[in-house]
């Protein structure tokens, strides 16, 4: 399971949760815990807990097998530091691609996609001329792994995706929508160098970078770029992995 790489990434890179010696016992393995939101991927976090029960993940220490809720797993997610996570989720990210690896594709080609998360705090907000409270939610962008479908990547929400695109190797593939139609990003891109596919936003573009990537663009492999839910739940059996670079090769 996904899962098992994952506990291996928190047991190697020291989970950060602490346990507390005061108040009520403790009940969930801390660096199971870990494991479970490096696999959360795009879920909500209602779907996580979902998930988690049904493939009857037992993070407790007892083994009761009680699951934990959507608002407990949103509480650890708040105890992870930015950095911690960052770090984790390449390294997840590059042992599911060693599962990969063995086939001899290309695997280096990544989407850019755009989400939010929802968080506990309630705000006013103008709502059809109204103030209504609703809950506060931060904006954020994943870069994930096409062939795995595992999220390498999560930064706060930009059309400017230049440190995304230096971290990765040279000969890279990075798909994006026309919100990344910025001529930074093909700047970047260049240097680095990565082939940047973006479908771009329509109008005339003079000459510029931005006028050479849409002569370069590929709308077949563009069309690659809408991976299933990240962040798989099984390994990839060696047939499971060769249907899937099968179907990548067909595209």
């Amino acid at each position: 399971m996904m899962l098992n790489l994952a506990e291996r990434v928190a047991k190697e890179l020291k989970a950060p949760l602490k346990t507390s010696k005061r108040g009520r016992p403790v009940v969930y393995d801390r660096i199971k815990l870990a494991a479970a939101i490096l696999v959360k991927g795009m879920r909500s976090f209602v779907d996580l807990s979902t998930e988690l029960s049904n493939v009857r993940y037992d993070m407790t220490l007892d083994g009761s097998e009680r699951y934990p809720s959507s608002s407990e797993l949103h509480d650890i997610f708040t105890q992870i530091p930015v950095e911690w996570m960052e770090k984790s989720l390449q390294r997840l990210d590059d042992l599911s691609k060693n599962e990969f690896s063995k086939f001899g594709e290309h695997l280096d080609t990544f989407v850019v996609d755009g989400s939010a998360l929802s968080g506990d705090i309630l705000v006013e907000r103008v709502v059809l001329t109204k103030i209504r409270l609703i809950r506060d939610y931060f904006q954020y962008q994943a870069l994930l792994r096409i062939a795995t479908n595992t999220i390498r990547s999560v930064k706060k929400h930009s059309n400017k995706i230049g440190d995304i695109i230096r971290s990765l190797p040279a000969g890279s593939i990075v798909l994006a929508d026309p919100e990344y139609d910025v001529e930074e990003n093909y700047q970047v891109a260049d240097e680095s160098p990565i082939e940047l596919q973006v479908k771009q936003r329509k109008g005339n573009v003079g000459k510029s970078r931005r006028k050479a990537a849409r002569s370069r663009f590929e709308r077949k492999k563009y069309s690659r770029r809408k991976p299933g839910r990240p962040t798989v739940w099984e390994y990839p059996s060696p047939e499971g992995a060769s249907a899937t670079i099968s179907s990548l090769k067909a595209n």
